[in-house]
């Protein structure tokens, strides 16, 4: 459920229904991409601290293509629901990927749940991906 609350900017996951919840149907990477027949080059996680889970949904995805994943990390989310640093790093190592900070210098092991925007690829990060000109 994803609760939607009028006097918060922050919205997020929950496990139970409640008045302020919505029930959002969900599909795996893996299933959509196998489905439609497509394969996307970037892809941006941004739901709201269930990025491990989105990620082991699309492992086989990542595995057998390069694609560049934009990930925003909730650390709080990922300890009160018990997923390490290294359960992530051992996750992103799983698929062949390789974790870079937003200036494009590599993130080291279970340090990428210390970041709070973290880019995936299997090919080093140009410095300036996020620079605008």
């Amino acid at each position: 459920f994803f609760i939607s609350n009028n006097t918060s900017c922050t919205n997020h996951l929950v496990e139970t229904s409640g008045p302020d919840t919505i029930s959002v149907d969900c599909i795996r990477i893996d299933d959509f991409c196998t489905q439609n027949n497509v394969v996307p080059d970037v892809m941006k996680i941004d739901i709201e601290g269930a990025k491990f889970w989105a990620l082991e949904g699309m492992e086989q995805t990542l595995r057998q293509n390069n694609i560049t994943v934009l990930v925003e990390i909730h650390q709080v989310y990922l300890a009160d629901h018990n997923i390490t640093g290294k359960m992530f790093a051992d996750l992103i190592g799983r698929i062949g990927y390789c974790a870079y900070d937003t200036r494009g210098t590599a993130i080291a092991g279970d340090e990428v749940t210390k970041h709070s925007c973290v880019i995936l690829s299997k090919n080093k990060v140009p410095a300036a991906i996020f620079e605008v000109e």
